[in-house]
């Protein structure tokens, strides 16, 4: 009897042990669902800010975009990128950005061009 009483113990603390991780993968689940909860708040906020730096630095080229829908914007850059010379510059600029990425300079050779 006392061997069976022993056993009974045995698994009953198994049991314990199993339901501790349980809990304890449950926590880290939740621990995880933050982080990426966190993660993504990240990248919101810096894809907001990046659409308003770059917004402003729009108005800022065209000056008072208060007169412009944003239908007749979106048309400016679509007649201004169909030009030749300015998808080459693009392609030229997207290299140079690509090389910076792969020598591990973050800063463009010829600096900022712009102030916002």
């Amino acid at each position: 009897m006392a061997r069976l009483e022993k056993l009974d113990e045995q698994i009953k603390k198994k049991d314990d042990e199993i339901e501790k991780a349980r809990e304890n993968l449950k926590r880290k689940e939740n621990q995880k669902k933050r982080l990426l909860s966190k993660q993504k708040e990240v990248e919101r906020n810096q894809r907001t800010k990046r659409l308003i730096e770059r917004g402003a630095i729009l108005e800022n080229v065209i000056g008072d975009a208060t007169d412009f829908s944003n239908e007749q914007i979106q048309s400016l850059l679509f007649e201004v990128f169909a030009i030749e010379d300015a998808r080459t510059k693009v392609e030229k600029m997207r290299t140079k950005t690509e090389e910076k990425a792969e020598t591990g300079n973050p800063l463009p050779e010829q600096g900022r061009t712009y102030t916002p």
